[in-house]
């Protein structure tokens, strides 16, 4: 200051006053973003204000400033933005909830602004959903429960069916977009609209209050749907002591009781049971079960009865008969005696035996080309042809051929690579391709079995080990041994045995040649070696 008199003469200069500071701007709204689950991070818009300006920074939804680390405390901390830095964390917050923040400037006097406006809510990210737990509920459905690992009640969650690649609706129904509920709305969601038997894993996904999701959870453990209660149990009644039970399904294991007779099965993949050292002219009940992939059990089927043949009577043709569980309307006719040949004086012409009926023609599966390679889940044209084919062979004993890939066709899939001594692993690779192509080659020049008359000679033309062997014991699938490499021999020799080697394993490869040769004779065919079969394999 500098005082003047009435003259105009001026006093001496005064000393400075004390320095005083300008008010500080109102600081902007700060910019928050999510950083983690008990994160987020702060920006300070400094409106206008120098660098030297000092700025708090409060947590307007827990009532706390934050110190220079980020941590909680009740009295505010000033510093600059270069300290505070361009985007400063907030940490200890809560999971998945949401937040505001203020900012209040500081001149040099310690003057302050009013506190600037609140930032929009931000919320904090949510944990990855923990690994669901799944439970099967019938053959087309799963329960899916949904563990929250910590996350609030308000979190959101997706279900995700990682086998079929689609997420679960509201009603449980297949969808190709995520939909978000809350796991109290979800409580045990249900898959619904899945195949019967077979294998599933679900991942969930986690969602924040502002949409943005959490990593999906591991996969969980892979459950079966339930297996269906099996169907067309029949009876094939082969002699006096023996009985053939077969039936339908899609289980990965059945379970036989001879109810009357107090035998069972065990647990096998196989479609049918033979019963044998039975008593003749008895009554016998059979039923089965089944389990799923998950070793689920089913409730046991119907039972199904048949009679044995009578006691001391004569076998029906071709060594079995069929029953539908009660005795025969009348006893077959007994056959004609046949007339005992004459001594031949030197080796004789052998007997032309009569031509076997024309088989019937050929599937289209004999002469398919087999390109792809196929698993559960495949569908279309080559699963149809590859059921077709193991029809053929025996092994896919399912109703009708279906062109789905379940666990029907892969369970015969592994009977025909376990017949090769392979690894059984129920998928269609190279080498089962390779296997199925030169079955169907090797069969695409087969027609029925011809005989030709030997040409009239003095002597007998030589004749295989096949042909001069006395066969004397019944077989039927599970045989092995001597007699069932001579059969294969002899088969192949008329043709019916079309398998490129002599195994000695009665399998159903040699089961539908047997059959094939007592279709030829007019017989019913039953594919087991019976009294009837082994005179006419002596005969040939």
């Amino acid at each position: 200051m500098i005082a003047r008199n009435g003259d105009n003469v001026q006093a001496a200069t005064s000393t400075s006053s004390t320095a005083k500071y300008t008010l500080a701007n109102t600081a902007s709204a700060p910019t928050t973003a999510a950083a983690s689950t008990s994160s987020i991070t702060v920006t300070v818009n400094v409106n206008g204000n120098p660098a030297a300006t000092t700025y708090a920074i409060y947590n307007f939804t827990d009532g706390n400033y934050l110190t220079a680390a980020g941590a909680v405390t009740t009295t505010p901390v000033w510093q600059t933005t270069s300290t505070w830095g361009a985007s400063f964390v907030s940490a200890s917050l809560s999971v998945n909830s949401p937040y505001q923040f203020n900012i209040i400037a500081r001149n040099g006097d310690n003057a302050q602004a009013a506190t600037s406006s609140s930032s929009t809510a931000v919320y904090t990210l949510t944990n990855p959903a923990g690994t669901g737990t799944v439970a099967p509920v019938s053959t087309t459905s799963l329960t899916v429960a949904i563990s929250t690992n910590g996350n609030p009640a308000g979190t959101t969650y997706a279900i995700y069916n990682a086998t079929a690649g689609t997420f679960l609706d509201s009603s449980g129904a297949a969808t190709t977009t995520a939909v978000y509920q809350t796991s109290s709305t979800w409580s045990n969601a249900t898959s619904t609209g899945l195949t019967v038997n077979t294998a599933y894993q679900y991942q969930v996904v986690a969602r924040n209050g502002d949409n943005t999701n959490a990593a999906s959870s591991t996969a969980s453990a892979a459950k079966y749907t339930l297996t269906s209660v099996p169907t067309s149990a029949n009876t094939n009644v082969n002699s006096g002591s023996q009985i053939t039970f077969t039936w339908g399904g899609n289980g990965t294991q059945y379970y036989v009781e001879n109810s009357t007779a107090g035998t069972t099965s065990g647990w096998t993949t196989n479609n049918y049971y033979v019963s044998s050292a039975l008593n003749c002219g008895s009554s016998y009940s059979f039923r089965v079960k089944a389990k799923s992939g998950d070793n689920v059990e089913t409730d046991w089927a119907s039972s199904v009865s048949a009679i044995t043949n009578e006691c001391g009577g004569v076998l029906p043709s071709g060594g079995g008969s069929s029953s539908s569980g009660s005795q025969p309307a009348a006893t077959p006719a007994t056959p004609a005696t046949p007339a005992t040949p004459a001594a031949p004086a030197t080796p004789a012409t052998p007997a032309i035996p009569a031509t076997p009926a024309t088989p019937s023609s050929r599937s289209s599966a004999a002469s398919y080309v087999f390109r792809k390679a196929m698993r559960r889940g495949s569908t279309g044209a080559d699963v149809r042809k590859l059921q077709e084919k193991l029809k053929e062979l025996g092994y896919f004993t399912y109703s009708s051929i279906t062109g789905l890939y379940g666990p029907v066709t892969a369970n015969a899939v592994s009977a025909l690579q376990r017949a090769q001594g392979w690894k059984q692993v129920g998928v269609v690779g190279p080498k089962t391709l390779e296997l199925l192509n030169s079955l169907s080659n090797s069969q695409s020049t087969v027609s029925a079995p011809q005989f030709t008359p030997p040409v009239s000679t003095t002597t007998a033309a030589p004749r295989s080990s096949a042909a001069s062997y006395v066969f004397r014991k019944a077989m039927r699938s599970g045989s092995t041994g001597a007699d069932v490499r001579k059969l294969q021999e002899k088969l192949k020799e008329l043709g019916y045995f079309t398998y490129p080697s002599i195994t000695g394993l009665y399998g159903p490869v040699t089961a539908n040649a047997v059959s094939a040769l007592q279709r030829a004779q007019g017989w019913r065919q039953v594919g087991v070696v019976g009294p009837k079969t082994l005179e006419l394999l002596n005969s040939l």
